[in-house]
């Protein structure tokens, strides 16, 4: 199944549907999507991504954020919007570069990152209240921030892992944001290694930085559900987001 959906105007747009799931069977398409900010979406691409399915929209970013570009999708008649700030700011905004970093720096700062963003159990608990909402009423929901990789890409990881996807394509769903997907699937399934054109500071965090974060995770409480549900989050919405995937 293909991962990325081609729309001119956005940034980002990727599928849930179609990773392998414990048991056998695979996880469904038009039921989420993870993107980048949707502020310039061209009136077409809406209407393209409405008649996708999209039906119910989370917006991640922070109230600044949110002020300075608008989700159009806030305005759109027939469109759940809620707007669910996981973090304050974006964390691969150019602004906050303070010079080069290696490996084990860049990939440090994601992981602290990440593993702040999993330490606001209220926010968690929201998010999982508006996907669970999106998915009784049917709604194939879209979730971004602004540029799908780091607020998107922890909810993304949530999301699969109480679906049953495994590590490894939970691993590889965070790296397609930073690399093609065939790429991406040699140095998780094949074990190839990044081709010489590659940043190996995008290599590292691509490759380790959502593997720390979800086994820290797991070490901690002893998988991703029942982390949401020491956030609060009720089991019959852990099960409306789950049946909604699968």
């Amino acid at each position: 199944m293909p991962r990325i959906l081609w729309v001119a105007s956005g940034e980002n747009i990727r599928e849930l549907g179609g990773y392998p799931v414990a048991g056998g069977g695979q996880t469904c398409a038009h039921r989420f999507l993870r993107s980048g900010h949707t502020s310039d979406l061209t009136p077409r691409d809406l209407r393209y991504l409405r008649r996708y399915g999209v039906g119910s929209v989370l917006d991640l970013r922070s109230a600044a954020e949110v002020r300075s570009h608008p989700d159009p999708y806030a305005q759109m008649r027939g469109v759940a919007y809620r707007n669910v700030s996981f973090y304050d700011y974006d964390l691969h905004d150019p602004a906050l570069a303070t010079g080069e970093m290696d490996e084990d720096t860049l990939a440090g700062f994601l992981t602290s990152g990440y593993l702040d963003m999993l330490a606001t159990t209220e926010a968690v608990r929201e998010i999982f209240a508006f996907l669970a909402e999106g998915a009784r009423r049917g709604s194939c929901v879209l979730f971004h921030c602004t540029a799908g990789m780091d607020r998107t890409g922890v909810t993304s990881m949530l999301v699969l892992a109480l679906a049953g996807v495994d590590r490894a394509h939970i691993v590889a769903d965070y790296a397609y944001s930073y690399e093609d997907p065939a790429e991406v699937d040699g140095w998780v399934f094949a074990g190839k290694g990044p081709s010489a054109d590659i940043d190996p500071h995008i290599y590292e965090a691509a490759t380790q930085v959502m593997a720390a974060v979800y086994d820290r995770v797991c070490e901690v409480y002893g998988d991703v559900p029942s982390y949401l549900r020491s956030c609060g989050v009720p089991d019959a919405d852990l099960a409306a987001v789950r049946a909604h995937l699968l």
